[in-house]
């Protein structure tokens, strides 16, 4: 009975620990894949929360946090960052472009308002945890038009995660 209460107590810590991190139980460590259900979803939810915004609260990037990550994070289950780094590498023609679908037209869409943002405001969106070190390594490079640098970053990424 004393070793449950303990193996109970352990879980509660730890989940006390991921929580107060920002770790998300439950969201995938990986991309959404950009499949035509997946986006349709992401879409919805994006739209839904983003009706659900007071535009008289919060910065831009709290804004783009509500609207885009914390419903594909909280609803799809896939980290937004990654699904937007490897986006934007797909945009920078480093990778095999995405096929031109409705859906992923849609995707685009939804994204270039993000995009801008998020460029404008990327030290922000560092901090606030809307993208990560590497997304920000490529924004920083890749918007001061420092392109060979910026295909050298998107390349170590590219390596990173096993693509050519």
């Amino acid at each position: 009975m004393r070793k449950g209460i303990l193996i109970l107590q352990s879980i509660l810590l730890l989940m006390a620990v991921l929580a107060s991190n920002g770790c998300s139980i439950g969201v995938k460590d990986e991309p959404m894949p950009l499949s035509q259900e997946n986006i349709e979803k992401f879409e919805s939810a994006a739209d839904n929360a983003t009706k659900k915004i007071d535009p008289s609260t919060g910065t831009t990037v709290d804004k783009l946090i509500k609207a885009y990550k914390e419903p594909m994070e909280k609803e799809l289950g896939y980290n937004f960052d990654k699904t937007f780094r490897l986006w934007l590498i797909r945009e920078a023609g480093m990778m095999e472009k995405m096929a031109i679908t409705p859906a992923t037209t849609l995707f685009r869409v939804m994204m270039t308002p993000a995009i801008e943002q998020i460029y404008g405001n990327t030290d922000e969106a560092l901090k606030k945890g809307l993208i990560s070190q590497q997304t920000y390594k490529i924004m920083t490079a890749c918007k001061n038009a420092i392109d060979d640098k910026c295909n050298q970053i998107i390349k170590e990424e590219l390596a990173s995660m096993g693509k050519k």
